[in-house]
């Protein structure tokens, strides 16, 4: 749990009004912000396994009623490399790839 809040002394304005709250389960994360009293986001995580974790994240503007959402997943492959995805509602797509080719070395490969 937190709160944030920024003032300007020079105008005598309020620059930021933000509150969070968060909990941790034992194999997941919940987050909740209210930023500026205008974007509700959320975010879950979840380790479903040692290999495979996914998450979700929402925002929704109080002021605008836009919505965005994302789902991303994780999984680890039998060799130790390591795939990720990611998908948004904008129609965007991510992938990508690493792998430790040895000790210091790793080869990471990605494309939104």
């Amino acid at each position: 749990t937190g709160y944030q809040v920024g003032y300007n002394t020079s105008n005598a304005k309020l620059t930021a009004n933000n509150f969070a709250l968060g909990y941790q389960g034992k194999d997941f994360v919940v987050h909740t912000s209210l930023a500026n009293i205008a974007d509700v986001l959320t975010s879950v995580h979840h380790k479903v396994s040692d290999k495979t974790e996914v998450g979700l994240t929402t925002t929704y503007n109080l002021q605008t009623s836009n919505v965005s959402l994302g789902l991303a997943g994780k999984y680890v492959l039998e060799d130790g490399a390591v795939l990720r995805a990611k998908v948004n509602n904008q129609g965007q797509i991510g992938m990508g790839y690493s792998q430790n080719l040895r000790t210091g070395v790793k080869l990471s490969l990605s494309g939104l």
